[in-house]
């Protein structure tokens, strides 16, 4: 019997009855339990396409706060505008870029590697209590998997989206003692295990397999800082590194947790770090800090994430052998010459460009359509034409320009001064 049916059933033999006010009210009252029951489970939240060059416009108005991708080019990412954060997701080389919403304030998300299906994300309701969400992407569906007065933060979730693992302070006297803790739920059994009961535990990260969580900790009046790899099913843990001089931020772990990734941020600047635990070497990858570094396919990959440029370049790096390659472009703006309406646009004399325009870059197409930069400024020249067309408006400083082979396409990295 479906749901309306029975409601129906229900209500029929409830008018043939003679109730008082008084003695139905307990049934109404377990009728409505029903309903509440029949409606819980999975909440669906809401999903925005929107054009790529929009978000590239408001990710000039604040900054990326938290990235995280998946083996097969998909990528979430946090804007931080102003008081307001903002997850979005993207998928390599294309035009749209989807929003992700939960009616609420989402912050932290961290996608499954193996195929991007599954979201973990942190969920702060108005009365200030942080909890714990998991997104089905597929299915356009979340669930809460923490429901506690705790601020539980800083999600993580291994490739297969079989655990979680999350920061959790008890309560606001814990908080005052400088306590915060490391939990874990297992998605199958949805029991959740803390692992740590003292000390300030930061950044966890689950391996690949799910078999270990990685995290940092800080002894408030020591001031030694420690990082830790825990062993889900022996239940013990042990320490990779520690320094009461340096911070440590970002610890990753590979698939087998055989190899550990972290940066170090100490009095000289930071640097970028991978241990192979086994045999314990550990080789600076960088003399700087990586944005948000973590284990590519290869386990000896790092991939890494390039915003120096004005748009996010994805990059992998070998540490042992130095070898670089480009994984792709996810974040940058771009125009169909076909179809798009430039506004504001103004053409100038091509002779007087080449002559008194400070050429800075110029890329050319089989048809020789070309582009070039002239003080920052975009022009598009069709070959046997008088005059060239600005694309750019006066406050952009564009950089990195390309041209499709047919001429039809640009992409090219945008900045707007003031911004």
């Amino acid at each position: 019997m479906n749901t309306t049916n029975f409601y129906n059933s229900v209500f029929r033999k409830i008018s043939k009855l003679n109730f008082s006010l008084d003695n139905c009210f307990p049934f109404f009252y377990f009728l409505f339990f029903i309903i509440l029951i029949n409606n819980s489970g999975a909440q669906q939240f809401t999903v925005s396409e929107l054009p790529l060059n929009d978000v590239v416009a408001r990710s000039q108005l604040g900054e990326i706060a938290n990235i995280s991708y998946s083996d097969n080019g998909k990528m979430v990412i946090q804007l931080d505008i102003k008081e307001e954060q903002e997850i979005y997701i993207l998928e390599k080389d294309s035009k749209t870029i989807t929003k992700i919403e939960c009616q609420g304030n989402e912050t932290e998300p961290c996608l499954n590697k193996t195929d991007g299906q599954y979201l973990v994300f942190t969920h702060t309701s108005a009365d200030g209590n942080s909890n714990i969400f998991l997104a089905n992407l597929s299915t356009g569906q979340f669930q809460q998997i923490t429901n506690a007065t705790d601020l539980e933060s800083q999600p993580a979730i291994d490739e297969n989206a079989a655990i979680i693992s999350f920061t959790t302070t008890p309560d606001l006297k814990s908080q005052k003692k400088g306590i915060q803790n490391i939990a874990f739920y297992n998605v199958s059994t949805k029991e959740i295990k803390q692992i740590t009961n003292k000390e300030i535990n930061s950044y966890p990260s689950v391996s690949g397999n799910g078999s270990s969580i990685i995290y940092c900790s800080s002894n408030p009046e020591t001031l030694k800082n420690t990082i830790y790899i825990y062993n889900i099913n022996a239940g013990t843990s042990i320490k990779v590194v520690s320094n009461p001089s340096s911070e440590y931020l970002q610890p990753k772990l590979n698939h087998d947790a055989s190899k550990a990734l972290y940066v170090e941020q100490g009095t000289g600047g930071g640097k970028t770090f991978i241990i192979e635990l086994a045999i314990n070497i550990r080789k600076a990858i960088k003399q700087s800090e990586l944005n948000f570094p973590c284990f590519g396919k290869n386990d000896s990959t790092i991939t890494y994430f390039n915003t120096d440029e004005g748009f996010i370049h994805v990059k992998n790096e070998n540490p042992f052998t130095n070898v670089k390659n480009d994984v792709g472009i996810y974040f940058k703006p771009f125009f169909e010459l076909a179809s798009e309406d430039f506004k504001e646009t103004r053409t100038v004399r091509f002779e007087k460009l080449l002559k008194y325009g400070g050429i800075q870059s110029i890329d050319v197409a089989i048809n020789n359509t070309l582009i070039m930069t002239c003080n920052d400024t975009l022009y598009l020249y069709k070959t046997g034409e008088e005059r060239a067309t600005q694309l750019s408006l006066d406050n952009e400083e564009i950089d990195d320009i390309k041209i499709s082979e047919d001429g039809q396409k640009i992409v090219f990295a945008s900045k707007r001064k003031g911004e």
